[in-house]
């Protein structure tokens, strides 16, 4: 959830391209960016919410990248690993709940600001139907032709 509020304040701040391909266009690149980038640009945010927000973001890419490795190393050394292996994620749980918190309630202002109504839970569904949908559709079509997998032409030397 953390990553989609991310990704939801930083398209309402770019303004709304005016035809569907620049649109697609411009959302494919948002999807495409590391959210800790997309979360240093966000303007509306306050200074300490945005800062906030880096923080939880290098929480979830230690937690995503380093806990595991940690976890096992510190339980090759300690008979507490597991205890601390739990405090730590508690601590993540905790954190990433206030901030979720805070980030709906900036997202619902920003929406309700920007004249955007608000969504029952059967539009949401299908909108994240269809978001799932699109996103299994475009992993397909690189599963299909893969970026950087160009042969050589017929007769081309190493």
């Amino acid at each position: 959830m953390l990553e989609f509020s991310v990704f939801q304040l930083t398209h309402l701040e770019r303004p709304a391209p005016k035809d569907f391909e620049r649109a697609m266009r411009q959302l494919e690149g948002l999807l495409k960016q590391p959210r800790g980038d997309q979360a240093k640009n966000l303007r509306r945010l306050g200074e300490d919410l945005r800062s906030d927000l880096l923080a939880a973001l290098e929480l979830r890419n230690r937690l995503a990248h380093d806990f595991l490795m940690e976890y096992r190393m510190t339980r090759a050394v300690d008979d507490n690993a597991m205890s601390w292996a739990t405090e730590v994620l508690r601590e993540a749980i905790s954190t990433f709940d206030d901030l979720n918190g805070e980030l709906d309630r900036h997202a619902e202002t920003a929406l309700a600001d920007a004249g955007v109504p608000e969504l029952s839970e059967e539009e949401e569904a299908e909108i994240a139907a269809s978001l799932e949908r699109w996103s299994q559709d475009l992993v397909r079509s690189e599963q299909a032709d893969p970026p950087g997998d160009e042969t050589a032409p017929a007769g081309a030397e190493d």
